[in-house]
């Protein structure tokens, strides 16, 4: 082997240069294979025949190398992209689609031009048209251009472009790996020539500008032939068919493996039921989902920790020891030295703030009274003399509290809130401190008296006053380290696990920090959430990692209240999970949806499926409801809307219940498109739910089969049937339990509270704004009560009266005390807390007077489904 190093100098100059040319030779070939020069995404082509040059645009994957063939797609768009600029047809279809993932996507992807604006829509892609001959000739073009896979080359169109994907796949069948037609049609004689490709139609049911009975006649004509089309009708979708199409995984497998014609078994497991794993299983992550949440801290919320900070600190939090301290003073020009040892402080926290007020600045201020470092003892040593002390105790803030402050960054530092000190302030104003005599005085030598020492020492301790306010400054990272601790996000996690509108397991999920900010306005944290796998046994070896679900820290409202966000697309990585182990099922007669049971009922699912009268009634169903697809939520029209695509009633059966086999039999695939509406409700006076509204009529869309190598006797299914079936359960099931209305407890602060007052769907986000709970007095009595109140900081109020019937509601987030003088003299004292109903009332037994009580709360009924409401 030739080195080209310096340590070899038996290497000739000739040697040397023949090397480089080799190398470079190399480079030169190796280069182009492993396309090093080729450009990638969207990349503008120019096609030249005899009758000029036609722009068209061709996609070329990140991954794409001449080393490794790829698959391609002829992509016909169309009649409004029409016209020679050579890119309108990329806006439309299948384009955008591909800007979202352009560095997975697989394929080569072909977009040619159609230049006539004048003739029959319909007919300009056609095989006899200019249009059509020059789409093949440029897909030709191309792959003499690229290395490409003619094992995978699949022709798509859309609207014109569905017409002439049929119409140009039928005059050479074989050319074609599969065949896709999106709000299309064609000719059902040309069509049956593709009885032997495989065929997939897209149509939606409110299409106008082509009618869906298009696709559902050419699906017709193939079946009829002999082929075996794939056909997915869309209820809620129009002309734009391809958003089915396109934004699912599953479509472009199936482009890289249409051949697949066979059935799949059933989804159904008899015999089978899954247990959820204990609640201390060990929590092993699974997938990890950023951006899954946010919370908004906002300054109208920090004042209620500042409130509540006095009253959850614990009490030795202010207490501590300080290291002895040793100093040289001169006095009378001799040298002495003074010890201060056993040195301790206490202090009280009076009052807490807590305040952002720029960006990366979150204040604290703690308002410390009779604050007190006591010295254990002091010791004076020099020129022949000596003396000795007992405590002497430095007390601040006897008069009104002092105030020690200091600024802080929150960061995030290995998946953690993590407070970065920046800056403390602590001044001791001079008549709000004073220094005790020291107690226990010994001296010894000529001249040392108690008097003097006590003086000096006195005398110098005020002259410290600077040194005494940084011991106290230097309590700060330690009182930081505290408050670090004490941040948790289990509150978050509670209510971030709330909404799960799906009735089969529900994964452990903990949510963790992402990014933070701070601005002046509050502090903005973006979550990321993790799932936990199922089991040990279920869990993978690397946690995966879903795409982006919610805002980042840009995007969040910078409000002054507590926000969370959660995005429910969140949910669609962990019903993946669920779908991909197998566990997104239960058997319906473990639902607590009555209606769903009928599915595991013979009599009356042979009212639906004729054909199981055959086991007579003795059979036994073991029917279970299966999610094979991820469930997906998104905006429509300003509402959120849950897109079950792939919700499946599967069913087995057994002849009698001494049977031992049981005989997977048949299958309902629903597709279900469901919009909510979330709303805050008051289930009592203090108590606030999340509920959701589901007013509208779902769109349930159903298909049967019965199971590979079944034969049924009688092959009739009652499709209409089976959808008004699901929909009663449905109904049933998002107008009950926790899909319908689910309870948010109050935040509590340790002393403060704070409620749930607001939800909105805000895409991609589901907001729930947090507030004062406030305290309610009602007056049940049959006359007036006279009472006053008073806050943690504040003075007793002058005196409130509260008529009959009537109810006094204060905004507050932290308990009040309340006192009144009674009739016959005596003063009644209590404390209310945040979030709480009082009432006055007289006691239906042994009771005199008017006496405050709490109230007495009646629980809001269940949302009635709106069929059982009309039926009142």
């Amino acid at each position: 082997m030739l080195r080209l190093s310096p340590q070899s100098p038996q290497v000739s100059f000739q040697q040397r240069l023949a090397a480089c040319c080799l190398i470079w030779m190399t480079l030169l070939i190796v280069q182009p294979i492993f396309g090093q020069d080729i450009p990638r995404g969207f990349v503008n082509k120019v096609f030249h025949d005899d009758e000029g040059d036609h722009k068209y645009v061709v996609f070329v994957p990140k991954a794409y190398t001449p080393a490794r063939p790829a698959p391609v797609i002829l992509f016909l768009h169309g009649g409004g992209e029409c016209g020679k600029d050579g890119t309108l047809q990329t806006t439309i279809g299948l384009g955008p689609y591909l800007t979202k993932v352009p560095d997975s996507f697989p394929f080569l992807v072909v977009f040619p031009q159609c230049e006539d604006t004048r003739g029959r829509i319909l007919m300009r892609w056609r095989p006899d048209q200019p249009d059509g001959i020059r789409a093949l000739k440029i897909l030709g073009d191309v792959e003499k251009q690229y290395k490409v896979d003619a094992t995978h080359r699949s022709l798509v169109g859309w609207s014109m472009g569905g017409y002439g994907a049929v119409a140009l796949a039928a005059t050479d069948p074989k050319h074609w790996s599969a065949v896709v037609s999106l709000s299309g049609g064609g000719d059902s004689e040309e069509v049956a020539k593709l009885k032997d490709t495989p065929f997939w139609a897209f149509h939606g049911a409110r299409d106008t500008a082509v009618k869906v009975e298009e696709s559902r006649k050419l699906v017709d004509a193939l079946k009829a032939a002999g082929g075996k089309p794939i056909y997915t009708e869309v209820a809620e979708l129009d002309h734009e068919s391809y958003k089915a199409a396109f934004d699912r995984p599953e479509f472009y497998s199936w482009l890289l493996n249409p051949k697949i014609t066979s059935e799949p078994p059933l989804l159904v497991q008899p015999g089978t039921k899954f247990s959820p794993p204990p609640v201390n299983a060990p929590f092993i992550p699974a997938v990890h989902i950023p951006r899954a949440a946010y919370v908004r801290l906002g300054n109208d919320m920090l004042q209620s920790l500042g409130d509540s900070i006095p009253r959850i600190v614990p009490a030795d939090m202010l207490t501590g020891g300080i290291p002895d301290i040793g100093q040289t003073i001169d006095a009378e020009g001799r040298s002495f030295s003074v010890w201060f040892q056993g040195i301790s402080y206490s202090a009280q926290l009076y009052r807490a703030s807590v305040k952002a007020y720029a960006k990366d600045r979150l204040n604290f201020q703690l308002g410390l009274a009779n604050a007190q470092l006591t010295i254990g003892s002091t010791s004076v040593n020099g020129a022949g003399k000596s003396a000795q002390t007992g405590p002497i105790a430095i007390v601040i803030g006897h008069t009104r509290p002092v105030w020690l402050s200091f600024d802080v960054k929150p960061v995030i530092l290995e998946g953690r809130i993590r407070l970065q000190l920046l800056d403390t302030r602590f001044n001791i104003e001079s008549d709000n401190w004073y220094v005790t005599n020291p107690a226990g005085i010994s001296t010894r030598g000529l001249g040392m008296t108690a008097e003097r020492v006590s003086s000096g020492l006195i005398g110098g301790l005020y002259g410290q006053k600077y040194r005494i306010e940084a011991e106290v400054k230097a309590i700060v990272p330690n009182l930081v380290a505290q408050l670090e601790q004490k941040m948790s996000l289990s509150e978050i996690n509670q209510v971030v696990s709330t909404v799960w509108p799906i009735p089969v397991y529900q994964p452990r999920v903990r949510v963790w920090p992402q990014e933070i900010s701070t601005d002046d306005r509050g502090i903005t944290l973006i979550l990321g959430a993790t799932a936990a796998a199922i089991s040990a046994e279920t869990a993978p070896k690397t946690p995966t990692w879903a795409a982006p679900a919610g805002k980042g820290l840009a995007d969040v409202p910078k409000t002054t209240a507590l926000t969370v966000g959660m995005a429910p697309s969140a949910l669609k990585p962990i019903v993946a999970m669920l779908v991909e182990k197998k566990m997104a099922r239960i058997n319906v007669l473990d639902l607590p949806i009555e209606a769903l049971k009928t599915f595991a009922d013979p009599k009356q699912l042979s009212d639906v499926i004729p054909d199981l009268k055959k086991f007579g009634e003795t059979a036994e169903l073991w029917t279970e409801l299966v999610l094979s697809e991820p469930l997906d939520v998104v905006d429509a029209d300003g509402k959120m809307q849950f897109n079950l695509p792939g919700l499946v009633i599967s069913v087995a059966v057994k002849p009698n219940k001494e049977a031992k086999e049981w005989q997977p039999y048949a299958e309902i695939r629903y597709d279900v498109n469901q919009p909510a509406s979330p709303s805050v409700f008051s289930t009592t006076q203090t108590t606030r739910a999340l509920e959701l509204s589901w007013s509208e009529q779902p769109t349930v869309k159903a298909s049967a089969r019965f199971a590979p190598g079944y034969t049924a006797e009688n092959t009739d299914i009652d499709t209409a049937k089976l959808e008004e079936l699901f929909q009663a359960g449905w109904k049933e099931w998002t107008h009950s339990g926790t899909a319908s209305r689910v309870a948010v407890p109050d935040i509590d602060l340790g002393y403060c509270k704070l409620r749930l007052k607001h939800v909105a769907w805000s895409a991609p986000e589901l907001a729930a704004v947090f507030g004062k709970p406030g305290v309610r007095i009602t007056n049940l009595s049959p006359q007036s009560v006279v009472y006053e109140t008073k806050g943690p900081y504040s003075d007793w109020s002058q005196p409130y009266t509260l008529k009959a019937g009537d109810y006094d509601a204060f905004d507050i987030a932290y308990p009040m005390l309340f006192r009144r003088t009674t009739p016959d003299g005596r003063i009644e004292m209590f404390t209310l807390p945040a979030g709480s109903h009082s009432e006055f009332r007289v006691p239906q037994i042994g009771g005199k007077g008017v006496q405050l009580m709490q109230a007495k709360e009646t629980a809001a009924p269940s949302p009635t489904p709106p069929d059982a409401e009309a039926a009142k």
